[in-house]
């Protein structure tokens, strides 16, 4: 079952939410960001994703997100559409990040506090002392709407790509876009 969460709707359904979602979408409301959440059975890969394509628009099926670390305990998030190849190897060299690899659980937890399988770019709303770096794919802005879970994998947010700049330096918090295709 797929509900469609506008912003007006969302505070109806708080007392269902977390927290740190309700955290999170009140400060997307605060920046006067429009969204919609769609509620949706629990999505931990971009093929469970595509079992509920159509309901949901814009490009969030097509996106995946990368917890990674590298040998100077340095934290990296990217967000990329799920087509794009990130190429970790060739990555490591272009940017200050030697041998960059998938962080463990525990990490993603203690840094951007959410579960495997719920990684997101909105996750950096709990990165209060921007410890992560974060890198979004160049390639989502060729898409009117992009998606991510609302810090939680039954649930997944849909905004326009530019909110999510807003979004990063509305936290004060430093990204990188990055072109994955050269």
């Amino acid at each position: 079952m797929v509900d469609l969460i506008s912003n007006t709707e969302s505070s109806t359904i708080e007392n269902r939410l977390s927290q740190t979602r309700a955290s999170l979408l009140s400060f997307l409301d605060s920046l006067e960001i429009e969204y919609q959440t769609i509620e949706h059975p629990p999505i931990f890969t971009t093929a469970d994703g595509a079992k509920i394509h159509n309901p949901i628009p814009g490009a969030h099926i097509d996106t995946k997100n990368l917890f990674l670390k590298d040998d100077r305990q340095c934290y990296w998030l990217i967000s990329a559409l799920e087509e794009t190849q990130i190429d970790l190897r060739a990555l490591s060299k272009q940017l200050p990040a030697k041998n960059l690899r998938f962080a463990k659980p525990e990490l993603l937890r203690q840094y951007l506090n959410v579960e495997p399988g719920s990684v997101t770019w909105f996750a950096l709303f709990n990165d209060k002392e921007n410890k992560v770096k974060a890198i979004l794919d160049k390639a989502l802005f060729k898409y009117s709407l992009v998606g991510f879970h609302p810090l939680v994998n039954t649930a997944t947010t849909v905004v326009q790509p530019t909110d999510l700049i807003r979004f990063a330096q509305a936290l004060n918090h430093e990204y990188l876009l990055y072109d994955f295709s050269k």
